[in-house]
């Protein structure tokens, strides 16, 4: 059976969004979001205009030396695990269990109590980003003045999804010799078998062959009517067993649970190669606003994105076709893999003066599509027929696509006199998806102070900058992070967790959580 225990353990610990809210973000933006701030080499990442401000007139080049990063995110219920583990044990005393009755106890359990808390919260979603030598800026004077990015980034999305479908009562027949000797049907809840018992007893019990007679008949039209909307085949079955019954056989039985019930896991190992050009366009302001603000500038970029992604997904069912537990394992093999490679462009504006910036950027703006693998043609048949099941039932689709919308994201701030002290804010416009399907469309707020502006390094060692944040995603999850983050000299950590709680393993955690490491230099 799907260990549910390890499944959570594992997308917790093994597995941070960007500007373009279908990446994941590390660095400031875990914490502040996606905005501009010197001290940040990766908000490169962000508006392609950055990369003016990022070099200053000082400075010929600066590069990242790495950083890496993560986070996870789960649904809203507590102890998924300790649920997923009782479902588990439900099927299996199910199949132990000598009773219909109590087989149809268990499943109106699974279906009022387990599955509705399990799609509410069995949704674990994880990233990690990894970069290592980048981004890389220049400065060019020449032909073609301005700033060129380089960035090269690898990073891992998954996402696991419980998708619910009802639990019925599978009863298999066993009567050696007998025409239907070990054929099974699904019956929804229906104690068939109890009533193959009452029938019996009432033959066993007349005392004439009338009274056999008349409890015979009484009994097959109550399952005449309880199964007049059956397949025919199922019918036929039925009618067999009640005819083998009433000849005063014996027929026995044994039960187990039956549902379509899975997990839907997704998983995208996303290669990123960046080249972007940035440069001061103030000269194209006319002579009115230059007049109105003399000492601002405007910037504009354009970046163009290389995506190479390998695309698994894989639906496993939490039992097979004959109510045993499903002893699958999540894999990544050549059955569940699609790979691809798209092309993204990026836009951005950057408009600012001594005390205040503001910015827009346009991502994805050629609508990069990918696919992900139909689970329709999973080799585990057990997987097959409970995502074909999902799908006609409207809760899976198989020939998933997930498209990068073009979506803007709109940045704000305001600084003081000596840089020292900000103030920030982004939000985007439109939604938009990641690579695994989840929907994003995040604002933040941000306050910071920035110690690098002392005279002396060993300064920055004793106060470092610091800066709290505050992120909301207004769709999917809706869930709400806040952050903290410090830089010593060219070291930076952030970290950042959501207000909202769960319980899981006994423990009280927060529902999203995400930690960074960068360290970046200049010349």
């Amino acid at each position: 059976m799907l260990n549910a225990a390890a499944l959570v353990a594992g997308a917790l610990a093994a597995l941070p969004a960007q500007a373009n809210q279908s990446l994941s973000i590390t660095g400031y933006g875990l914490t502040v979001g996606p905005v501009f701030n010197r001290s940040n080499l990766g908000s490169v990442a962000f508006n392609p205009a950055n990369a003016v401000r990022l070099v200053g007139d000082d400075e010929k080049w600066r590069f990242g030396v790495g950083q890496v990063g993560g986070r996870y995110e789960i649904g809203d219920a507590s102890d998924v695990a300790g649920m997923v583990d009782q479902v588990t044990a439900d099927i299996e005393l199910a199949q132990t269990s000598d009773s219909a009755s109590v087989a149809k106890t268990l499943a109106t359990n699974i279906n009022s109590v387990y599955v509705p808390a399990l799609e509410r919260g069995a949704v674990l979603s994880a990233q990690a980003q990894l970069s290592a030598g980048a981004p890389i800026l220049f400065k060019s004077t020449e032909t073609l003045p301005g700033v060129w990015s380089f960035n090269l980034n690898a990073q891992l999305q998954m996402r696991g999804t419980f998708r619910g479908a009802d639990v019925g009562v599978l009863t298999r027949f066993s009567a050696p010799g007998a025409s239907f000797d070990g054929q099974a049907m699904q019956v929804s809840l229906v104690s068939l078998a109890d009533q193959l018992v009452t029938l019996q007893q009432a033959i066993s019990n007349a005392n004439t062959l009338e009274a056999a007679a008349a409890q015979a008949s009484a009994l097959q039209s109550l399952l005449d009517a309880q199964f007049a909307s059956l397949p025919q085949a199922d019918k036929d079955l039925l009618g067999a067993v009640v005819d083998y019954t009433k000849a005063g056989n014996k027929v026995g039985a044994s039960f187990a649970l039956r549902t379509s019930s899975a997990f839907d896991f997704k998983l995208a190992e996303v290669n990123q190669i960046s080249a972007g050009y940035a440069t001061d366009v103030s000269g194209w302001l006319s002579p009115t606003l230059r007049e109105w603000a003399p000492s601002a500038k405007l910037d504009a970029g354009l970046r163009v994105n290389v995506y190479q992604a390998n695309l698994y997904r894989q639906v496993v069912a939490f039992v097979d076709e004959s109510g045993n537990a499903n002893e699958v394992e999540i894999n990544r093999n050549d059955a569940y893999l699609k790979q691809a490679t798209a092309l993204g462009l990026d836009l951005g504006l950057m408009w600012g003066d001594d005390h205040y910036q503001l910015g827009a950027s346009l991502y994805n703006l050629n609508r990069p599509k990918f696919h992900y693998p139909n689970p329709a043609e999973d080799p585990n048949v057990a997987n097959r027929a409970a995502a074909m099941a999902l799908s006609g039932q409207g809760k899976l689709n198989l020939r998933d696509t997930v498209e990068l919308k073009p979506h803007v994201v709109l940045e704000g701030s305001v600084f003081s006199q000596n840089k020292r002290w900000l103030l920030q804010g982004s939000v985007a416009l439109s939604e938009t998806n990641d690579f695994v399907g989840d929907p994003q469309k995040v604002y933040s707020v941000s306050a910071s102070y920035n110690a690098e502006r002392f005279e002396t390094a060993w300064q920055e060692w004793l106060v470092p900058s610091v800066r709290l944040g505050l992120r909301q995603n207004m769709v999917g999850s809706k869930l709400s992070t806040i952050g903290l983050g410090f830089t010593w000299g060219v070291f930076s950590l952030d970290l950042n967790a959501s207000t909202q709680r769960v319980k899981a393993d006994g423990n009280q955690i927060p529902r999203s959580a995400g930690l960074s490491l960068a360290i970046a230099e200049r010349f």
